[in-house]
């Protein structure tokens, strides 16, 4: 069934899912008024096994396009404390191409959601394989954001989930999405929580650039 206030976004299990996500989601205003976001999905971005990313507009006077990520599973109770956490000591201390969130929320079954500034880009090691990016540059990219997630790590943050699809590159600037996320969502069980855990990720990225032109 086609939303009438939303007729481009998906539906899920029968409901619209961007009413879904508006009722998510609210911005303060002055006064401690809360203006829901109104939200539409326009198409998915792809996803792992748990996970799905999907392409948003924003409506209104901004109109801007963002990047929404959902959970599958359940949040810990504490995800949303531990999501503000992160963001406010991210943005104190990230370096360049270290994405910060903007907002997240629950909804009633306890799913995750997470919404971010949409960065235009593909998977840097994808673009190695389709011969669109060279070697050294790639190299390059990566070894940036080595750095720069080296000044999140001097704050004691670690992203724990360091791979393929969330090092991404426009051609111009490189961009690390979905820090420390993962343990935000299900816990340090979900995955290594170590500096050295994400250089060896990057250490790994790098190897399969190389690889991939070896292949060629």
């Amino acid at each position: 069934m086609i939303c009438a206030r939303h007729p481009a976004a998906a539906p899920r299990a029968g409901h619209c899912a961007a009413c879904l996500i508006e009722g998510a989601f609210g911005e303060a205003e002055a006064g401690g008024e809360v203006r829901r976001r109104d939200l539409t999905i326009l198409i998915p971005l792809g996803g792992s096994r748990g996970s799905t990313v999907f392409l948003v507009r924003e409506q209104g006077a901004r109109g801007r396009l963002m990047r929404l990520k959902t959970w599958d599973r359940q949040a810990r109770p504490e995800f949303l404390t531990e999501f503000e956490q992160l963001r406010a000591r991210l943005q104190e201390c990230r370096g360049a191409g270290v994405d910060v969130p903007e907002a997240a929320a629950v909804d009633a079954k306890g799913r995750a959601f997470v919404l971010s500034e949409f960065r235009q880009g593909s998977p840097i090691v994808g673009q190695v394989f389709a011969s669109r990016l060279g070697t050294e540059e790639a190299v390059g990219f990566l070894r940036a954001l080595v750095v720069s997630t080296g000044e999140a790590h001097a704050a004691g943050l670690v992203h724990g989930a360091v791979g393929p699809g969330n090092v991404i590159s426009d051609g111009r600037s490189a961009y690390l999405l979905d820090f420390g996320l993962r343990t935000a969502v299900s816990g340090p069980h979900a995955g290594v929580r170590s500096v050295s855990g994400d250089l060896d990720d990057f250490a790994a990225l790098e190897r399969s650039v190389r690889d991939a032109v070896s292949r060629r």
